[in-house]
Formats: C-alpha cells, sequence, structure tokens
C-alpha cells in the first residue's frame, strides 16, 4: 500500500525560491544525496521520481500544478467509513509509546 501526504506551504522571505531550492537539494534524489546529503531530497528521496518532496518551481507552475492536482473534475474516490486519522508525533514514538497509543485508538 503506497502513502501519500499533501501539503502546502507559504513562504515569506527574501528570496524564499531560493532558500527553499538549497533546502531542498537536486531534484533527483541521487544526486542530492550525491550533492547535498544534508538536503531534504537527500534523507528522504529515493530516485528521480520519489525524490521526497515537491516544491513549484515558481508561481506559474504552481498554478499550472495545483489545477492539475486538485481539479474539480476530479471528484474525491475514498470512502470514509469507520476511519481515524492519528498522527503520532516523534517524540512519542521515540519514547516508545506507538503500539499504546494505537491500542487506546482501537
Amino acid at each position: 500500500m503506497q502513502s501519500e501526504i499533501v501539503t502546502g506551504m507559504e513562504l515569506v522571505k527574501e528570496d524564499a525560491i531560493n532558500s527553499l531550492r538549497s533546502v531542498l537539494g537536486p531534484t533527483n534524489s541521487q544526486d542530492a544525496k550525491r550533492d547535498a546529503p544534508h538536503s531534504l531530497r537527500a534523507i528522504f528521496g529515493s530516485d528521480a521520481m520519489r525524490n521526497g518532496i515537491h516544491a513549484s518551481a515558481d508561481e506559474s507552475h504552481f498554478s499550472k500544478e495545483n489545477e492539475l492536482y486538485f481539479s474539480k473534475q476530479f471528484g474525491p474516490t475514498a470512502a470514509f467509513n469507520n476511519c481515524t486519522c492519528c498522527i503520532i508525533k516523534p517524540h512519542a514514538i521515540q519514547e516508545g509509546n506507538a503500539g499504546q497509543i494505537i491500542d487506546m485508538i482501537l
């Protein structure tokens, strides 16, 4: 089963796009591992397609991608019956509490 996280953010900073690109690293995560080993794509990516994180190159690309990903022509297909969304914070996992938290939810 493949999971996908979709989120957005707004950067308010002088030269924000270049700052973000610096943190992300090269688009291909194999290049990132070699050229920018501390970048997000080097840490979380696995190849050119699954590069860990996506960011639009500029405002025009954002508009096109936003329409592609969130177009009204593609309605939701998931059926949410008897389901729970749970976010377990990293410190709880590090402390070994994830199982106990899931048991409490169940």
